[in-house]
């Protein structure tokens, strides 16, 4: 959605002006740092609780100047924002320096053709590499279930340790450092945050001509180019749709033992091809076990 655009918003950015900045500076604390920082709740909630430098990447002018104004507003010392976005971070930010990095809530992009845009794709994921220390640690929260499983998909086959896996962060226990405006609104619509946090192998090579195609489901069926409209409408696939109970014949094995493991797709289970995946009968019946194996085995080389 686009942020409505605010009134004399240059003359409040020179009110804000010690809480902004060019480039990241390095200093003597834990650099934290956040992209797409949104209105600052995040940020300036964030900031407080750490003995660190704090800066937040927000590419919209009329939208920073709320976070700069929050900022202001509760004093605080060691947050700064820069009018910026994770394309800039090899003009702004110095190599291996960076001890967390926030992604909360981005732009799922949810058409294949901007699978690259996604700010947990490849491209963006050699960026925070290079910026991150080699302990360092990359941290992502979202409302989208698709963009989820994508990044976790990129995550593992990008050189990245996954840890604090969690498809309902709010109930798992994990630390929360804060909550954002977004966070705050689909928690009260009842909607689950789910969250992972990874390090980076430093000495990872990324390979060539790698083509992201979406996860849709746990099993192998590609939902959105099936054509069915058993429901009523075109299906995007179980994996954007809650709980284990795709289907109305009720939960579903697959689902059950995929979301139970924290793996994207029966691909990356090492029992793969299990005698459940390779009998179990969608009431669909939208593709044989021969044809899920063959996109599985697609899912898991990509």
């Amino acid at each position: 959605m686009r942020a409505r655009k605010k009134k004399n918003t240059t003359p409040r950015l020179e009110k804000c002006a010690e809480y902004i900045t060019e480039e990241i500076v390095v200093g003597d604390r834990p650099l934290w740092l956040e992209i797409g920082c949104g209105k600052g709740k995040f940020a300036v909630e964030t900031a407080a609780q750490g003995d660190c430098d704090y800066f937040a990447l927000e590419k919209v002018p009329d939208v920073m100047v709320i976070a700069a104004e929050k900022a202001a507003e509760a004093g605080s010392d060691n947050l700064k924002f820069i009018l910026g976005d994770a394309e800039t971070l090899d003009k702004i930010c110095p190599s291996d320096c960076v001890d967390m990095l926030f992604l909360n809530f981005s732009d799922p992009w949810p058409k294949r053709r901007d699978a690259k845009r996604r700010l947990t794709s490849r491209g963006f994921l050699e960026k925070y590499r290079r910026i991150l220390k080699p302990d360092g640690i990359l941290a992502v929260k979202t409302d989208n279930k698709l963009l989820f499983d994508f990044t976790v998909e990129e995550l593992q086959t990008n050189g990245y340790e996954i840890f604090d896996y969690t498809e309902d962060l709010h109930n798992s226990g994990i630390f929360n450092f804060s909550m954002t405006e977004y966070e705050i609104r689909f928690t009260e619509l009842g909607q689950p945050i789910y969250h992972v946090k990874a390090r980076p192998d430093k000495n990872f090579k990324p390979r060539e001509g790698r083509i992201f195609e979406p996860i849709e489901s746990s099993c192998g069926i590609v939902c959105s180019a099936s054509g069915c409209e058993k429901f009523g409408k075109t299906c995007n696939g179980c994996n954007g749709l809650p709980g284990e109970n795709p289907l109305p014949t009720g939960a579903c094995e697959i689902k059950k033992c995929i979301k139970k493991q924290g793996i994207a797709h029966c691909g990356n289970c090492e029992s793969f091809p299990c005698d459940t995946f390779m009998k179990i009968e969608h009431t669909i019946g939208l593709c044989t076990a021969e044809e899920r194996l063959e996109k599985c085995n697609k899912w898991k080389k990509h």
